[in-house]
């Protein structure tokens, strides 16, 4: 901890300095070791004694995993490619790491203590923190990271736009004649409410090494380094042995593995059979039908692999079928609503999910930013102030999705639309005069089961609609993904989050609607969600965010911008119990448990 004296002493800098950062100094007792997403942000665990973590669990040698495409890069800033699973989370340390269990929450990794101001915020780096080569972890090296990330991809120059620039700091500790390093952040005018939390994100590179060329294999200050790999086959990390912070709360009890190897399958079942034999270690499943009659071999009626069903907690990463708003079929938002109709839910559950499924109706799916029912008062304010749909506020949230009536009913309605956007059947098939007959690219990843979007297709079929399919390999997606070459794409619609911010911009705003490659894969381009957007940036408190949140979750849903899926309540996990050992209780990521599983038990 920091000699309390020190603060006593009067403090030598140059004055320019003094001037402007002398409040430091002066409040440097404020200094903490978690973050959130505002000032009075409240830790459930302020010491740090985060129960998942269990000491009682052994070290163990190596955890294979398994990961699905392929990769062509190591490097995670570089937007042309395809990184590498494992090296953000293993190789890379960042300032501070988010909670595993409390939305808008972060705590010391790599900057040991955090103090925060109306126009900045200040991380104190951890003196311990080396990069793998042994050279320590200087304020210089963050200031760097900052404009190379923000310089190099238009990613993090969005992510953290916030952000107007970053410098060194440093005090003398005059008793011990050393100093404490650090780096200060200055916001932008009207900043949003998380940008220090979004910078505390920020992943540290070495200067020395990326300043002058971009290193064949990444240098880190993260658990692991890079033993070996294949692009597209395998990687392999290797435990470092002095690893700075395996005392330290951002790693002891944490990854226990000598070696991670991460091995890449074409497909899923390649990977399950995989697994089946032992080549790797633990299995997420994420079809309901395998899971239900895929796991009556031997290994798992005698024993030897467990399966467990962990109910899911965690904010719901949403995901669809989206509509490519700059084509101009689908500008008709009635086009939109009528193949929404189309979509059997409740059969699709049934026949092929075995009822283990629930729709995703929400952009904030699982999250307090989530509406539901009829709007609030001060949702309704809101969205009347923007001149909103009166149906965003006057009907249930659940009714975009969960339409109602009999999918004969539906498909009767949906054709009344498409009959009023000028839409004729011409021998059992929609023609228009325009766009001629109805027909539309659907493109999916070639990974994804294709018996629910058959039942789709056919379906939609029966009142004249053509939906041509296009399964595509992993690099053949991203490709049209980032050119917006298609009609419609099964991909990712949002990132749920309880705090939602700058990424908002990111995925729905009229900017990045234009930019190639944004991850706007819907094309929406509106003013009025520009408008909720920043509202949400600008919240001061809690409640503020979650009622502009939910208004905006309300009109994107009344402007129906893709046909959303499902998620199940459960992760269903397999593992060998020879091979890896959880602790008793979980994060809410299930995913993330085998950063803190390891061998028997001592």
């Amino acid at each position: 901890m920091f000699n309390r004296r020190f603060f006593l002493h009067t403090v030598f800098l140059p004055s320019v300095f003094f001037l402007a950062h002398s409040s430091f100094c002066l409040n440097f007792v404020k200094a903490q070791t978690f973050l959130g997403v505002f000032p009075d942000s409240v830790s459930l665990w302020p010491l740090h004694d985060f129960p998942w973590k269990d000491a009682s669990i052994a070290k163990a040698e190596e955890l294979s995993l398994g990961a699905q495409g392929t990769f062509n890069t190591l490097e995670f800033w570089q937007e042309q490619g395809v990184c590498a699973q494992g090296v953000i989370e293993l190789l890379h340390g960042r300032l501070f790491m988010s909670s595993e269990q409390e939305p808008g929450i972060a705590y010391s990794y790599v900057a040991r203590y955090v103090q925060r101001y109306s126009d900045r915020v200040v991380f104190w780096i951890n003196p311990e923190a080396k990069f793998h080569d042994g050279a320590p972890v200087r304020p210089e090296d963050v200031v760097f990271s900052f404009n190379f990330l923000t310089r190099h991809s238009g990613m993090f120059k969005s992510y953290f736009s916030g952000i107007s620039r970053a410098e060194s700091v440093s005090y003398p500790l005059i008793e011990s004649g050393k100093k404490f390093q650090g780096v200060v952040f200055y916001f932008k005018k009207n900043a949003p409410q998380e940008a220090a939390l979004t910078i505390s994100e920020l992943i540290i590179l070495p200067k020395n090494l990326y300043e002058k060329s971009i290193p064949k294999v990444p240098i880190g200050c993260g658990p692991y380094k890079v033993e070996s790999y294949q692009a597209g086959e395998f990687l392999r990390f290797k435990k470092i042995p002095q690893w700075w912070a395996k005392k330290e709360s951002c790693g002891k009890d944490m990854y226990r593995f000598e070696t991670v190897k991460y091995i890449y399958f074409k497909e899923d079942e390649s990977m399950f059979e995989a697994f089946k034999k032992g080549e790797i270690h633990c299995f997420f499943e994420r079809t309901a039908k395998r899971w239900v009659n895929g796991y009556n071999f031997q290994e798992v009626v005698q024993g030897d692999i467990l399966k467990q069903e962990i109910p899911y907690r965690d904010f719901v990463p949403i995901s669809g079928l989206i509509f490519n708003t700059r084509k101009p079929i689908f500008q008709d938002i009635r086009v939109r609503w009528a193949l929404s109709l189309l979509l059997d839910f409740e059969t699709l559950n049934q026949r092929f999910f075995y009822k283990k499924y629930k729709r995703i109706c929400s952009f904030f799916q699982n999250t307090p930013c989530m509406a539901t029912g009829v709007a609030s008062p001060e949702v309704r304010s809101i969205l009347k102030k923007i001149g909103a749909p009166e149906e965003s506020w006057r009907q249930p949230a659940e009714y975009f999705t969960e339409l109602p009536g009999s999918w004969h009913q539906r498909s009767k309605a949906a054709l009344s639309f498409l009959k009023e956007g000028g839409w004729k059947l011409r021998n059992g098939k929609l023609f228009h005069e325009k766009f001629g007959f109805f027909q539309i690219k659907v493109c999916i990843p070639k990974a994804m089961r294709d018996e629910w979007i058959q039942f789709f297709q056919a379906r939609a079929a029966l009142i004249g609609v053509e939906l041509n399919v296009v399964a595509l390999d992993q690099a053949a997606y991203q490709s049209i993904k980032s050119r917006f070459d298609y009609d419609m794409i099964w991909g990712a619609m949002g990132i749920s989050s309880s705090f939602p911010g700058q990424e908002l911009d990111l995925i729905y705003s009229s900017q990045s609607a234009k930019k190639s490659g944004s991850y706007n894969a819907a094309g929406i381009s509106d003013h009025n969600v520009d408008l909720l957007i920043d509202r949400i940036k600008r919240a001061k408190q809690q409640k503020e965010l979650y009622l502009f949140a939910q208004a905006l979750d309300r009109y994107l849903l009344s402007g129906c911008y893709g046909i959303f899926g499902w998620y199940t309540p459960y992760t269903w996990q397999a593992f060998w119990k020879n091979r890896i050992v959880y602790p008793g209780i979980s994060p809410f990521s299930p995913h993330r448990r085998w950063i803190y599983a390891g061998a028997q038990s001592r």
